[in-house]
């Protein structure tokens, strides 16, 4: 792959993600308001995320009224998101226009993000009795905090893997996209380890075709790829944005035939009588 294919397909999992780069675009160090964040950002312009999160710390008292606050009014503060089109697979991966109709304003997406924000709150709050994740430190002080953290990070880990996958690397302090399994199967799958698996190839493909992103960057945009389209055992190939610049999904997707137009195919019909 060229260093033009690999910018293009960074650019257009930018475009389908959100572009998240930095430590320092996620806030604070609250684990919980940074999950919220994060389920904001997807496939959002991190600064527009970042506004609507604080409209809604300075609408409510706490994410505890928030909880109990009717989805729709959750929707009506998430009406300034705007998402990326529906991921399709293309002939060729180029980024979109935003200025377009790259990025649309979702109805669909609001009410996604909205049940998703209501969904997190009422877990964390049932299981824990309280709105708090500071469990999810490393060395934390919070009594059980170990069983809490395993328990959480389990249930995030089935429901948003991306996510789950980012807090742990903020909370641990650590941030290696190489050493992670959804990095791992993208990376593979879409030729950049030339038929390489492991940490040491990932890391090594992503140095050479990562453009100079920050790890969080990479890890961001290839876990959600992984997660949403990109499955272990069932990946959407044809549901794929890059899909004509990876190995696998050019296999996997056939290129769709245009239909000749009704007078011509009638022409035809009587030609073969």
């Amino acid at each position: 792959m060229t260093a033009r294919d690999s910018r293009s397909l960074l650019e257009v999992l930018e475009h389908h993600y959100g572009d998240l780069e930095s430590r320092e675009s996620l806030g604070d160090g609250v684990p919980l308001t940074r999950v919220i964040l994060l389920l904001l950002a997807r496939g959002s312009k991190v600064r527009q995320a970042t506004q609507v999160l604080e409209r809604l710390q300075a609408e409510y008292v706490d994410w505890n009224e928030l909880r109990v606050t009717p989805t729709y009014e959750l929707r009506k503060h998430l009406r300034t998101l705007e998402h990326a089109a529906p991921a399709v697979a293309s002939s060729k991966a180029e980024p979109a226009d935003s200025s377009k109709e790259g990025r649309i304003a979702a109805p669909e997406v609001r009410a996604d993000k909205a049940d998703q924000i209501r969904e997190l709150l009422s877990t964390v709050f049932n299981r824990f009795n309280k709105l708090s994740l500071d469990f999810m430190r490393e060395g934390s002080s919070e009594p059980d905090a170990p069983r809490k953290r395993a328990k959480f990070s389990q249930w995030l880990e089935d429901h948003q893997p991306a996510i789950e996958l980012m807090l742990a690397s903020y909370c641990g302090g650590k941030m290696d996209p190489a050493t992670s399994s959804l990095v791992q199967r993208v990376i593979q799958r879409i030729g950049w380890t030339r038929g390489k698996t492991g940490a040491v190839a990932t890391r090594a493909a992503l140095l050479a075709h990562g453009e100079g992103l920050p790890p969080l960057a990479l890890q961001w945009r290839f876990a959600q790829l992984a997660a949403h389209v990109c499955h272990a055992r069932t990946p959407e190939c044809g549901a794929c944005p890059v899909a004509a610049s990876c190995a696998v999904g050019r296999k996997t997707v056939k290129p769709v035939k245009a239909k000749a137009p009704a007078a011509v195919r009638k022409t035809a019909a009587r030609v073969r009588k």
